[in-house]
């Protein structure tokens, strides 16, 4: 019996104070801001495409790379995570 109230203090306890970080946290909260500026998501792709077209073949390939690892990363990761399933 007095484990079944210590229990039920702590579960109090640790709600109040969940309570009490969400409200705090939504008085901190920040309405999202575009960082980019005001430009249409259509012009800004536009803009990245065309800088991707005008990058030399070698910065293209250095970024290729990054991509190349990072991808197997990924699947490396997948992989792990499903036989962990």
């Amino acid at each position: 019996e007095e484990e079944k109230e210590e229990l039920h203090k702590k579960v109090r306890e640790n709600t109040e104070r969940m309570l009490t970080i969400h409200k705090q946290s939504e008085r901190v909260k920040k309405p999202h801001k575009k960082v980019h500026g005001k430009i249409a998501f259509r012009h800004l792709a536009k803009i990245v495409g065309s800088r991707w077209r005008n990058l030399t073949p070698e910065k293209k390939k250095y970024y290729e790379e990054i991509a190349a690892k990072d991808s197997n990363r990924y699947n490396e990761d997948l992989a792990a995570y499903n036989k962990s399933k």
